[in-house]
């Protein structure tokens, strides 16, 4: 038997115990500062009160990132020697450089889901179910098979939460590529609220504007603004592409270059067809 511990009970960590619930194996333990939510967590058989900082196997750090890294700072005296520390943090370098720098096993956990929505009170127990996991090993001391073990414990959390598809990434190439999949289309979801014809869009749009837009509804600023500034290397460089490429194309408009438009057009369909 597993003793995990979940760091923050909200939209992420509550889906996780909610759906761990019926999984045999574990036995699940949460942390929250909202005394209602922990209540509610506990009478409901979601955690149990007797796994905690200082048995834990392992603990998935579910807060924001500043606070998830503040949250170990705080309990590493209270934290047995050997737990395994994973996390759902968007961005992975500062929870990666922190555990290297303290002798922390570190395996990285990124499940590809979420809702326009937060809190505990928004989680679902099938959150997951067919999301893909990205899974990011730290640097510790330890040998191969115990290497290995770690990333297996994780994969089978994965698993067990629902994972349609489990890859693994290095620290670098994470940041890089979720600057790309999820930070980017964030940002420009938000500049498309955030203009001055948003005001007048009623009765104009169609589905494009709403699959367009979907992402900004109910969008956490606090989260997100720390997710941006954290990972401000990755995300500038794409947003500086997607800068040109807007460029590029608002000048073939401009200029009436009908070929120069459908070449790109044909282009995104050649890639998604290849793709298939």
């Amino acid at each position: 038997m597993l003793n995990i511990l979940f760091v923050g009970l909200g939209l992420i960590g509550g889906s996780m115990v909610k759906r761990l619930l019926d999984v045999s194996g574990y036995n699940v333990g949460g942390a929250d500062i909202n005394a209602r939510v922990m209540t509610d967590a506990i009478t409901k058989g979601y955690i149990k009160t007797d796994v905690i900082e200082q048995n834990a196997d392992v603990i998935v750090m579910c807060l924001y990132p500043a606070a998830s890294i503040e949250w170990l700072k705080n309990n590493m005296d209270k934290l047995p020697k050997g737990v395994l520390v994973t996390d759902c943090l968007g961005v992975k370098r500062q929870m990666y450089d922190f555990c290297a720098k303290n002798g922390i096993k570190y395996v990285g956990m990124h499940p590809m889901a979420g809702r326009e929505c937060k809190g505990y009170e928004n989680s679902l127990a099938d959150l997951f179910v067919g999301a893909n996991f990205i899974l990011v090993e730290g640097e510790y001391d330890a040998e191969a098979d115990e290497r290995a073990k770690n990333v297996d414990i994780v994969c089978k959390l994965a698993n067990d939460l629902g994972a349609g598809n489990i890859i693994k990434a290095s620290c670098a190439k994470h940041d890089k590529m979720i600057g790309y999949t999820s930070q980017l289309e964030h940002v420009i979801a938000s500049c498309v609220v955030h203009s001055k014809f948003f005001d007048e869009h009623k009765a104009y749009e169609g589905n494009s504007f709403e699959d367009f837009t979907r992402i900004s509804r109910g969008i956490n600023p606090i989260m997100w603004s720390e997710l941006f500034c954290e990972n401000k290397q990755a995300l500038c460089k794409v947003l500086d592409e997607h800068i040109q490429i807007l460029g590029d194309m608002r000048d073939m408009i401009f200029n009436e270059d009908v070929e120069g438009i459908y070449l790109q057009l044909e282009e995104c369909n050649e890639k998604w067809r290849a793709l298939k």
